[in-house]
């Protein structure tokens, strides 16, 4: 019994990580879009979901002028954008929901990983923006590394204590 009950959890938690990782894609373009919008950037095309064109697929994404920014700060802050308008909230709902226990704190977690790694290539864009390969390979590897080499570990270790901790109170 028990085990179906978990398998269902886990079931579940893979289903509302899939829907997350779909919602978190036109988010993060609207961060980009809004910034360029404010800006009054040159915006050629934005593309909101991902979609297959008949041979491949094109990913959600927004194109513009990037010489018609005003600044190149504000050129950079463009391209943060769509990462800060979902880790931001994220972190603040996953430690909200966290520090009382809540089970939505999941949600909140996987949201935040989910900010960081759709931002990868965006951090690439800023080393390019700002002539700096090293800085570009250094921003994309240290998003891949906090995800996948802190992130999804410690949320691996935090459901085994979870479960270890709900057997032994029976």
């Amino acid at each position: 019994m028990e085990v179906k009950r978990t398998l269902k959890k886990t079931l579940l938690a893979v289903v509302l990580g899939l829907l997350l990782i779909v919602i978190t894609m036109p988010v993060h373009e609207f961060g980009h879009w809004i910034v360029a919008m404010i800006d009054g950037a040159q915006i050629h095309r934005v593309v909101w979901f991902p979609y297959f064109n008949g041979t491949h697929f094109i990913n959600a994404e927004i194109t513009v002028n990037e010489f018609s920014f005003s600044s190149i700060h504000l050129l950079i802050f463009c391209k943060l954008a769509g990462f800060l308008i979902l880790f931001i909230p994220s972190i603040l709902f996953f430690t909200y929901f966290f520090r009382r226990s809540n089970e939505w704190w999941h949600v909140a977690y996987i949201l935040m990983m989910g900010s960081i790694i759709t931002a990868d290539h965006d951090f690439i864009d800023i080393g390019r923006t700002l002539n700096s390969i090293h800085l570009a390979i250094g921003l994309y590897l240290s998003s891949w590394v906090v995800t996948f080499g802190i992130c999804v570990p410690w949320y691996g270790l935090k459901l085994c204590n979870l479960l270890k901790l709900r057997r032994k109170k029976r």
